[in-house]
Order: structure tokens, then sequence, then C-alpha cells
């Protein structure tokens, strides 16, 4: 629902569209704090900003980014949620009474705390009172409270005569310090009725799996009951440890109560240290040994080549002589779990039983290159061009892995061709692999006459094959020429239509006859001076927008006087060199001219309904100066613009115009 609040946000301000209403960042039912109830050093984040702080409400995340102020408090009545995100180096400081004897402060049931970072930030929280009867606390939550990722907290929480002074305290749920944080929490006092390293809910054991040492010291002068750790109620599992080499529970006190049942229990996997109750720390030591780089002896191959089966590679793990044993020792999971396919693939080591921690190793799948002499590709039979003057065959592609594999085009590989457009004996297709395959393998096959005869039917000119008699019918595959009859007076001639349209003549009026019967049109175009080099003059329609270019002084002048704004010599044309196709859109508003050197552009345009205008200008084959080419992707039509000037098209480009690279070359600028 946020998610589509912050589109609906950017929509408005990109469109300019007035919405009426914008859902609130926090509703009742909404576990995560508005901003109005999140007070950072005494105000409001609502309508305040605080050095060092941002808040967002979206997500319940608040980020402390080098802060260095006072406590952080939710002022809610109900149930939130609120992840601190550790950036840097941050301070927390609260002193006297009222809310700031808390650190940081969530009060409802149910609410939840979790104290993160990924780039091991640090946060350090100094909690003092000497007022009496005031309660102490760095961090109190109603609910669960976790501290994970790459976490660095330190609390100090002293006070003279208080009455309560506790580390970190959760009304109704459970501690977690999991990932690689690390918690320190030291709790003194001179006089207090209790010092409390951890406090969780009824019920609710201390989790720790950080793979850190942790520590917790606690300890008083006059003498005060003393917990390291206070459950709220007698459970026979109080704690919950795995990973953490070490966890110390230091409390040096005239009255060690240890936790609530008096004494600290046994867990599962760790050796528990005490010699005495006031003078030397409680350590819980993981009795189990923590696998490192080094004790796994071999892990072979790191490579392998893709062959249709799982890829798994030898693992060794050894303690000194003794060779370890995978699913008592240690358990190896992958990542991803399909390790057949090509890809990097993650290999974590985990320890078990008497071992703990985890290493991680990759290794690659790598592509099967199509040049392997277990892949077979069949040979191509002899093809003859298709309706569109080429042969594309397709190609049987067997792998003889584990099992004959038949691979799957476009899957596995895409097929190229070369000089498969002709009649010839070393027409060439190429595999390129793909996926799980690479490399390319060629292909060679021959390109045949076809047998059956088509007939083409001439309009508008008359067909005739290297001066022979008129053509009424050819045979597929073969090679047909064209020419026209004699222009009426005041044509030439333009271009031949070819139906199929897929079929483009080139200049000379060639194609290759397909399996098809063919209808060739001569078209004659206006009978219009040769272009003769010079100056290329630029005209702008100001009603559709559109940029016009002409060799013509009649054809710019007659343009002027129906409106068109004459904007000077673009640049100079060369009297010879590759020519410039003209087109014209008569189905655009108003009108719309092309320019193009590519002769199947210029073919395919026609194609599509444009009137064919001829040799335009030429393009200097010495390229001098580039004639760039734009193109607006938001219009319909008037759509190109073309420049000699790199400012200009550089402008464009920035507005969101498509760089359509230079279009051709002029002899010098304008």
């Amino acid at each position: 629902m946020k998610r589509i609040a912050r589109l609906v946000t950017l929509l408005v301000a990109v469109l300019g569209v007035l919405v009426a209403l914008i859902p609130s960042p926090a509703f009742a039912d909404d576990p995560r704090p508005s901003a109005s109830e999140v007070y950072v050093n005494g105000v409001s984040l609502d309508n305040h900003t605080v050095s060092g702080v941002s808040y967002d409400p979206n997500y319940g995340e608040l980020t402390l980014n080098n802060y260095n102020g006072g406590p952080i408090y939710i002022n809610a009545t109900s149930a939130r949620d609120l992840a601190i995100i550790l950036k840097g180096t941050n301070t927390i400081t609260c002193t006297g009474v009222g809310q700031q004897h808390y650190g940081i402060f969530i009060g409802p049931s149910g609410s939840s705390l979790n104290i993160t970072s990924s780039n091991v930030g640090t946060l350090q929280i100094n909690a003092t009172a000497d007022k009496s009867n005031t309660n102490v606390t760095a961090v109190w939550c109603g609910g669960d409270i976790y501290f994970s990722g790459n976490a660095d907290v330190t609390i100090n929480v002293s006070g003279g005569t208080g009455n309560r002074y506790t580390g970190v305290h959760s009304t109704n749920g459970s501690i977690y310090i999991e990932d690689s944080s690390e918690v320190a929490v030291y709790v003194s006092g001179s006089s207090a009725e209790r010092a409390i390293g951890l406090s969780m809910g009824s019920g609710c054991p201390l989790y720790i799996s950080s793979t850190q040492n942790q520590l917790f010291d606690l300890h008083n002068t006059t003498g005060c009951t003393t917990y390291g750790i206070n459950t709220q109620g007698s459970m026979s599992t109080p704690f919950v440890f795995s990973n953490s080499p070490v966890i110390t529970f230091f409390c040096t006190v005239p009255r060690d109560a240890g936790y609530f049942n008096n004494d600290f229990p046994t867990v599962t996997g760790y050796k528990l240290n005490k010699s005495s109750y006031n003078t030397q720390p409680h350590t819980y030591t993981n009795q189990q040994t923590q696998l490192t780089e080094s004790m796994v002896t071999t892990f072979t191959p790191t490579y392998f080549e893709y062959y249709g089966g799982h890829n798994v590679p030898t693992i060794v793990v050894k303690d000194g002589s003794k060779t370890l044993v995978q699913g008592t020792d240690y358990t190896v999971s992958l990542s991803p779990t399909d390790n057949i396919n090509v890809g990097v693939i993650t290999c974590t080591i985990t320890g078990t039983g008497s071992y703990r921690g985890t290493v991680t190793k990759t290794y690659e799948v790598a592509p099967r290159d199509m040049g392997d002499e277990n892949i077979e590709v069949e040979e191509i039979p002899p093809q003859q061009l298709n309706a569109n003057g080429v042969a594309e065959p397709s190609v049987e592609v067997i792998f003889h892995a584990q099992s004959d594999m038949t691979l799957v085009e476009g899957r596995d590989y895409i097929l190229r061709y070369e000089r498969n457009d002709r009649l010839n004996l070393n027409a060439e297709c190429y595999v390129v692999g793909q996926g799980n395959y690479g490399g390319v393998r060629l292909v060679r096959f021959s390109i045949i006459p076809g047998t059956t005869k088509h007939s083409i039917t001439v309009t508008g000119g008359m067909a005739k094959d290297e001066g022979a008699s008129t053509i009424t019918q050819a045979t597929s595959g073969t090679v047909v020429n064209l020419s026209a009859d004699p222009a009426p007076a005041g044509k030439k001639f333009g271009y031949w239509l070819i139906t199929p349209n897929t079929i483009i003549p080139d200049e000379s009026g060639c194609f290759v006859m397909p399996d098809a019967n063919v209808t060739a049109k001569a078209v004659y175009i206006a009978d219009t001076p040769a272009p003769t080099g010079g100056s290329m003059y630029r005209l702008y329609n100001q009603w559709t927008y559109e940029h016009f270019y002409t060799e013509s002084e009649t054809e710019r002048d007659n343009l002027k006087k129906v409106g068109w704004t004459y904007e000077g010599v673009g640049w100079y044309a060369p009297a010879t060199g590759d020519p410039v196709y003209r087109l014209y859109n008569p189905w655009a508003p108003g009108g719309d001219h092309h320019y193009t050197t590519s002769w199947t552009e210029y073919m395919t345009c026609i194609n599509a309904g444009w009137r064919g205008e001829g040799i335009g200008w030429y393009s200097s084959t010495g390229q001098y100066v580039p004639i760039y080419r734009e193109y607006n992707p938001y219009e319909s039509a008037h759509n190109h613009n073309y420049t000699a000037d790199l400012s200009e098209h550089n402008h464009l480009v920035s507005l969101g115009w498509q760089d359509e690279g230079v279009g051709w070359y002029g002899s010098y600028i304008g």
C-alpha cells in the first residue's frame, strides 16, 4: 500500500495532476510509527529535523548517521515496530527523570525494536541518574528486541541512589543478538535496589546466535540484587545460545543472584566457567570447534563445464589429522540450489555437532562450447531461397552427455546466416550458443535453384531480363533484372514496387525470384533536376514543427511565400557522392519529409506508404562535415531533425531526443 502511495505521489509531481487525498504514512492499525510519534532529543520528527537523524515512516526505519544527542522515544498508545539503522559512530546520552531516563523507549506491549547495521555502525548509550527512586534503562521495549547485522552496541548505565538500573529491558518479549552484532552492557550503581543487565518477559528466553563475543558487566559498590539475566519468571531454558564463541556475565557485587533462579543454567554445547560469585565472571565458552578456511583442505575443482548433471566439488575438511564427516561434523548447502546450470555457485560449509561456524567457498559452472566434440550438429541438405529471397534452414543439435540431449533453439542456441541470399555452394549457418552453451559452430550448406516456375506480372512498364524478351515466368531462386518503359513526359523512372512487399529490389531493379508469384510495378516521379551541389537551405514549419531541407532555390522561395520560416544555409553538399534519398508522407498532418542514405530504408518507407522523391542531394564520400540525425520518440510525425551544429544536436539529445548518429556528410558547414 505504501509503495503504491509513493508511486502516486511521483506521478502527481511529473504530470501535474492534483490528487485530493494521499494516504497518511501511518494508520491507526499500522505497526510503524508516524513521524509525529517519533521524538528524538525531545522533539517530534513530524515538524523538526535533527542532525544525524532521518526517518522513513513507510518502512518504520530511523537512520542514525553520526548522531550525538538525547534519547529516542516513541509516543504511541498502541504497538509500534521500529528499526534503527546505524551508520557511522553514534551516541545517545540521557540523564535526569521523566521520559529522558530511557535511552531508547518504545512502551506499548507488542512493539518490537531492531537495532541493525550493514557496515559495522556503532551505537553507545550512556544513561545516568542521581535522583532517588529513579529507574534508569538504556533500552526499553514492550516486545521483542533485536540486535542484528553488524551492529556494534555499547550500553553504559550508572547512577547514585536510584531504584533500578537496567541495560536492556523487554516487557513481554525476548532479546535476540544475531548475525555478527556485538553487544556490551555495563551497569553500576552505588546503592541501587537492583542492577540488571538484560531483562526479558515472562517465559521469554535470551537468544544469542551472533558469531561475536558478548559481554555483560554488572557491579555495585554497596550491595544490591544484581541480575546478569532477569527472565521475570522461572523457566527451564532462559538461554538459547549458538555460534557465539564466548558469552561473559561479569557480576562483581556482594550478592549475586545470577538470574531469577539464583544461578546460571547449563547451556548445551557451552561450558560454564565460574569459580566465585564475587570475583570471577560467569563465562559461557562454546565447546564446539570453530570451522576455519584452513580446515577445508580440499575443494576441487572450482571450475566445471556444463554437462547436464549436478556439479559438486570434492570437499575434505580436517581438524588436525582428523577428517571430519559430512552430516555429522558439518553440512553443505549450495546457492542457488540448482547446481546444474551455468553460473557462480556459493557453497556454505556449516559446522554441526562438535563444530560451529561457517566457511564459504565458490565455484563456477561454465558454458559448454559449441565446438565441443560431444556436440553434434546435423548436416544441412541443399536449400532453395524462400519467398523472402533467403534460405534460413533449421538444424538439429544434440549434446552427447550423460544421455543424449536435443538442444532447443532460442534457449540453448540461436542461428545466424551469411551468404544465404544467393545461389552458392558455401552459404553459412552459425550456431551460436546461449545459456548453458557458448561459442559458435559453423555449418556450411548449398543454395540451389528451385524447380518450380512462377509468373511475373508487370504494370507501368516492361520487364526485361538482361535485354531478353518480356518475362512471364521465372524459376524460384533465379536472379531477375527489371527494366522499365520510357517515362511519360515530365516524369522520370523512380523505383520498382514489388509484391510481396518483403522483396526490395536494388537500385537497378534486381532481385531474387521467390517461391511465389510476383507483381512488379514501375513508379515514375517528377522529372526534377539532378542535384548539382552547393547550398542546402533549411526551413521550418511553425504549424507542423517540421524542418525541411532543399537544394532548390525555387522550392525554398515557394515555401517562404506560404509561411515557412527560412533558417538559412544548414551546410553545403557536394556535386557527387553517395545519394541521399528524399521521401514524402502524404498521410501525416500537413505532410512530412524524411531523408536517408539507405536504399533499404528508402524502399521500406515506400512499401509502408511513403512516396519516393528520388535523390535530393549527395553525401560527401570524404566525410568532411557530419550531419547529425535525431529522433523525437514523443511525436508520431515530423519527428526527425538533421543538423551540422553539434551544439544543437547535443541540446536535443539532452531534451529526450534519441541520438541516431550521423545521417550523412556535407562538404563544409553553412
